[in-house]
């Protein structure tokens, strides 16, 4: 087993956290965003948070037989209202596992932004479609980093820059809109997986990539 790192993702020390709006990462079965926007969270369907000793944190948000298996499955956070990073810069973090794919299926996100996998991982920003950033292996966790600077937005899989993209304009990411954990731009858009870390903050985080080292845990 290993732990996506640095553990960082959660530490309270690190030099932005005063502008992190969203952190899920259980470490029990409480559902709850960690971050100061303390966010509400509502898991719809059959998602939940249970223990699981696959997890890096021993604790996942999946649904009651293991995974996102329906477009009821999935859990919210509640928009800011006014309050988000908009046309500023963000990173948006998350460690997950695919279960299996086969068909387009929405990790996080809401209509303004949004990632999903079929297969290959794609980023939808105001619809503007960035296809095939990765390959998503199922069966082990992954440490996705989707961070904006200024006019660019760069993709990392854990640690290694897959994609940069350039885009100017403002980015919903949860200011007026919902974001959605498991599900993303609609209904038929279904994550078969589960997630141990979802991270938003309003800055960039890393300069220009994520530090990512393998730590094994117990």
């Amino acid at each position: 087993m290993f732990l996506p790192g640095p553990a960082s993702i959660t530490l309270p020390s690190d030099e932005h956290w005063e502008r992190v709006n969203l952190l899920v990462q259980p470490t029990d079965p409480v559902l709850e965003d960690l971050s100061s926007a303390s966010r509400s969270l509502t898991s719809f369907g059959e998602a939940t948070v249970t223990p699981n000793e696959e997890s890096p944190t021993g604790y996942s948000l999946w649904c009651r037989d293991g995974y996102f298996d329906s477009a009821l499955d999935y859990f919210e956070a509640a928009a800011l209202q006014g309050s988000g990073p908009d046309e500023n810069d963000f990173t948006v973090e998350i460690v997950t596992k695919l279960r299996r794919n086969g068909r387009h299926r929405g990790i996080f996100g809401n209509s303004s932004f949004s990632i999903s996998v079929l297969y290959d991982v794609d980023l939808y920003i105001n619809g503007q479609n960035h296809l095939s950033l990765f390959f998503l292996n199922p069966g082990s966790w992954k440490y996705i980093v989707v961070q904006r600077v200024s006019d660019s937005i760069y993709v990392f899989l854990d640690g290694e820059l897959r994609k940069t993209i350039s885009y100017s304009g403002p980015i919903d990411l949860g200011t007026n809109q919902p974001l959605m954990i498991g599900k993303s731009r609609g209904t038929e858009w279904n994550y078969d997986g589960e997630f141990a870390a979802v991270r938003v903050t309003a800055a960039a985080r890393f300069s220009p990539a994520p530090a990512w080292t393998p730590v094994p845990t117990s």
